[in-house]
């Protein structure tokens, strides 16, 4: 049950339900990174439209978007990523202790996951939650890693980063 990540940068171990959700790449806190750093990079964007007030991530990637910030599809798929994790998230944190293995998920807390994720069965819910870690990795690399990595290049060997 769920799917297993490796990356060789932000490498976790996956055996916990919640690091699943939480730290593996493409998870919740990718996601979210992605956002608050498209916040930050562009406040105007979400500021100037009264979203300051009302900084859910829905409000906040809409604002990002109509901005042009963010594509339709990239805001789409941000928008359902984070509302996937974070309704996964509040269900294992209701019903669980700690970091349960996902191994040890009884069959009924696997079924009601895949309900509340709109899937048909706890393989459509695998498939899922892999398919939407993996636009949230694409999502970071092309916004967060990849310029990173470019102007890491660019600096001299000796430079400090402040």
């Amino acid at each position: 049950f769920f799917f297993q990540a490796e990356d060789g940068i932000r490498d976790v171990a996956v055996t916990g339900v919640q690091t699943v959700l939480f730290r593996s790449p493409g998870g919740l806190i990718d996601a979210e990174f992605v956002l608050q750093y498209l916040a930050l990079r562009h406040p105007a964007a979400w500021l100037e439209r009264g979203a300051a007030s009302d900084n859910r991530p829905a409000i906040v990637i809409a604002h990002l978007r109509a901005a042009g910030v963010l594509s339709p599809d990239d805001a789409e798929m941000l928008n359902n990523a984070i509302a996937l994790w974070s309704r996964l998230q509040f269900m294992v944190r209701l019903t669980t202790e700690g970091d349960v293995d996902v191994s040890e998920l009884p069959l009924g807390l696997k079924a009601k996951l895949a309900k509340l994720a709109g899937a048909t069965d706890e393989k459509a819910l695998e498939f899922l939650m892999a398919a939407t870690a993996q636009s949230v990795r694409a999502l970071f690399d092309r916004i967060i890693a990849d310029p990173a990595a470019s102007a890491r290049e660019r600096l001299a060997p000796d430079a400090v980063i402040r």
